[in-house]
């Protein structure tokens, strides 16, 4: 299984390891959704949806994941291709111009690779047309997170073949849990002067639910 995680999010990558541009950050980031802190609706179904997949010996459904920015959305994408042992391949609306660059993505793209789409709502009808025979086919797996009402922003046809989980803004008592986490296993996170409880409890206070949030903040 290769993954990338490339903040910028400017071109379609496939690496071996995770790489955030924040190496702090690399604490926060789960590779496995017993770790994935919060979102207990959307995990417990997410749990039921891959363990299905597995026993089916089948790539997993398509997957649309919406919510609020900076809630990990790429992370959950990332643990779902660990926990399928897959290859995951990201990419975002702004980083694909033309529907010819997104045809070549897809035709580049190995069978039952997952393709984690960030901002799928900023595709075009003509681009989000391009998804649907390789979606149809199942010749790759498409995790597609949009922070704008699927319904509106996300074509009929696409919308009928995924499965929508939706992500809810994470309360103090998730951030804290996440943040004591990240100091704990990850020294360079540690070392940047949030040690004690108040320091964990304002900062996920702060953060007003977004994981992105608490990291800029400790920063």
């Amino acid at each position: 299984m290769s993954l990338e995680f490339n903040d910028e999010m400017n071109a379609p990558v496939v690496s071996p390891v995770y790489a955030p541009t924040d190496a702090a950050e690399a604490g926060l980031r789960p590779k496995l959704l017993a770790d994935y802190t919060g979102q207990e609706k959307a995990k417990g179904n997410l749990s039921v949806y891959i363990e299905a997949a597995r026993k089916r010996n089948e790539p997993l459904d398509h997957v649309l994941l919406h919510g609020p920015p900076g809630l990990g959305k790429t992370t959950l994408s990332g643990i779902i291709a660990n926990e399928m042992g897959v290859n995951i391949r990201i990419t975002s609306g702004p980083a694909i111009e033309k529907t010819g660059d997104l045809a070549a993505l897809l035709t580049n793209l190995a069978p039952g690779d997952i393709l984690f789409v960030d901002e799928i709502h900023r595709f075009n009808k003509a681009q989000q047309d391009a998804f649907l025979p390789y979606v149809e086919q199942g010749s790759i797996v498409l995790i597609g997170a949009t922070t704008e009402n699927p319904s509106f922003e996300v074509n009929n046809a696409l919308l009928s073949r995924c499965k929508v989980f939706t992500l809810k803004s994470l309360t103090a008592k998730d951030l804290v849990i996440l943040l004591r986490r990240a100091l704990e296993k990850d020294r360079l996170f540690s070392s940047l002067g949030v040690t004690s409880q108040p320091d964990i409890a304002n900062v996920s206070v702060s953060a007003y639910g977004c994981c992105n949030c608490a990291v800029t903040l400790v920063n």
